[in-house]
């Protein structure tokens, strides 16, 4: 990292991410290492109590040794777009914490701001709610239940598919063609499920993944300028 921004590991963490994936990229081994050692040993411990332990419990004194880290799925940053009283577009579903997009963060939310969305927008949600409850039904049409069929799905090996699928063709650094099979191997495993039988929790969680898959990609794919955590190797046989 020192020598690809200026603030080096103090970057936002998409650039932090983006440099220790490209790394990876040109070496054997699937981590880079974190140098902590600088900082005494009893302040490590106190401070990174649950780092510490894990650590210690593979072999990795962070006291003595670097940490070997990776970028990975990070929590989101925003996605649905809310007021400041946590309601969308969609009449009835109000949204809070890091899931929603209320304008009081940039694209690369800092550690802790969802702290504040959770405590502010939460107690907003249920004010809102609150105040719009009358206590009367919504009368909403309920769709037809659609006739299933039995499906031998051995969600553990799909789930191991999907989530590839996902780190090469939705990672770090994304582009058009990527995006596009991605989205359509995706598509294809949700048409195997869209009449199937969901009998244990994890074949509902495969299909609940799928779809917020499917939505990341179509996401991502519409795009094309780089924003945020979301960053197009691509974006310039785009235009502006």
């Amino acid at each position: 990292m020192k020598g690809g921004h200026p603030l080096a590991e103090l970057a936002p963490r998409d650039i932090v991410a983006r440099e220790n994936y490209r790394q990876i990229q040109h070496q054997a081994s699937p981590f880079v290492r974190l140098d902590i050692t600088h900082k005494p040993a009893e302040f490590l411990v106190n401070r990174f109590p649950t780092i510490y332990h894990t650590c210690l419990e593979h072999g990795i004194d962070i006291t003595k040794d670097y940490i070997p880290v990776g970028p990975v799925q990070h929590y989101m940053m925003g996605g649905v777009q809310t007021d400041l009283y946590g309601q969308t577009n969609v009449g009835g579903l109000l949204v809070c914490g890091e899931t929603a997009c209320t304008g009081v963060h940039g694209a690369n939310r800092l550690a802790s701001n969802s702290t504040l969305e959770c405590l502010v927008f939460g107690r907003r949600c249920a004010a809102t709610v609150g105040r719009l409850f009358d206590g009367k039904k919504s009368g909403a049409h309920l769709p037809e239940p659609q006739e299933l069929i039995d499906a031998d799905l051995d969600a553990e090996a799909r789930i191991i598919d999907l989530k590839g699928i996902m780190v090469k063709y939705c990672g770090i650094l994304r582009d058009g063609e990527k995006l596009a099979y991605g989205l359509a191997r995706v598509n294809e495993l949700l048409s195997g499920l869209k009449h199937a039988r969901l009998r244990t929790l994890r074949e509902i969680e495969l299909y609940n993944m799928a779809v917020v898959s499917r939505a990341i990609l179509e996401s991502a794919y519409r795009r094309k300028n780089s924003v945020g955590a979301h960053y197009r190797t691509d974006e310039g046989k785009y235009g502006q």
